[in-house]
């Protein structure tokens, strides 16, 4: 067994299994005893039905089967893990020849129907006049379905720095409507995987940590894609300076680019469920696709003057 190091580890909100393609265990995060009764230690080379109940490995190999994309990532929500009861929401995905497995306790309540919820939210939206109402009224939007105490719009420039271009708050709250953002605090590493995993849950920036053990035989895995990876320090250490403590960034891709992010932020600790973060995954791809309307009006309307 080798310790991945500081690297190598994810939040505490859930867990996360490496399995082989026939499903042998190689990759276990230190806390998965804390959500199944097992220890960490004798997992490797075990078959991932020893942890996981057998319905499940079933149906998640099903769910893989369906996976078209090899950069996408499938889930499942409510499945049991153990004799218990307990149920939990699971994120799969393939990293090279790996299966990454994620498990979250499930959401207690359902968010009911998505398309009805995106239908109306863009009905509003849609009223906007140009660009910025449109991105005002988004922010509005997201602040509603996550309930943070914040909500910001940033826009890239040509240099990766942003600036905050649209912002909804709780009242009481200081404003950062202009705040020009500086491009080390996004680094490239956290770019990357925004645009490979558009939406990221920090449900505690201030929660120590869980490492990553592999098997002795297995090179570590990208967990670029990997729901429960850690923010890159130095963009964690920006959203800190916002009075941050839990933070969802949803990243903007304008054609095929990276235009922008969402980015929602709560002075406290909190969690958001997989169905409701994938209301806002889809909400936030929709939105790209009416900026990107804008911007070509703009740009035809600035031909035709020209």
């Amino acid at each position: 067994m080798t310790d991945s190091g500081p690297a190598g580890s994810i939040q505490p909100a859930g867990f996360l299994l490496g399995v082989s393609e026939d499903w042998l265990i190689e990759m276990v995060s230190a806390n998965i005893g804390d959500f199944v009764p097992c220890n960490p230690a004798n997992l490797f080379g075990r078959p991932a039905s020893d942890v996981l109940a057998e319905d499940t490995v079933h149906a998640l190999r099903n769910r893989l089967a369906m996976l078209r994309d090899p950069e996408g990532v499938e889930r499942l929500l409510g499945c049991r893990l153990t004799e218990d009861g307990r149920s939990f929401d699971l994120a799969i995905h393939y990293s090279g020849d790996r299966i990454i497995i994620e498990a979250e306790p499930a959401s207690a309540k359902t968010y009911g129907d998505m398309t009805a919820t995106l239908r109306g939210m863009f009905a509003r939206i849609d009223q906007g006049v140009d660009l910025a109402d449109v991105l005002r009224e988004a922010t509005q939007q997201m602040r509603a379905l996550t309930g943070f105490d914040r909500v910001l719009m940033l826009r890239f420039n040509r240099d990766w720095s942003s600036e905050v271009v649209a912002e909804y708050a709780r009242g009481g709250v200081a404003s950062l409507l202009g705040e020009h953002i500086a491009a080390a605090c996004l680094p490239f590493e956290e770019r990357r995987c925004l645009e490979r995993a558009p939406l990221h849950l920090s449900a505690d920036l201030e929660a120590e940590l869980v490492p990553l053990s592999f098997d002795d035989r297995s090179e570590f895995p990208d967990l670029s894609r990997a729901i429960l990876r850690p923010l890159a320090p130095a963009y964690a250490d920006q959203l800190r300076t916002m009075v941050a403590r839990a933070a969802i960034s949803i990243a903007l891709v304008v054609g095929g680019s990276l235009w922008g992010l969402i980015v929602c932020l709560h002075h406290q600790p909190r969690g958001v469920g997989f169905e409701r973060r994938s209301v806002a995954d889809l909400f936030a791809q929709l939105l790209a696709s009416r900026i990107e309307i804008y911007e070509l009006k703009t740009a035809l309307a600035n031909t035709a003057h020209g």
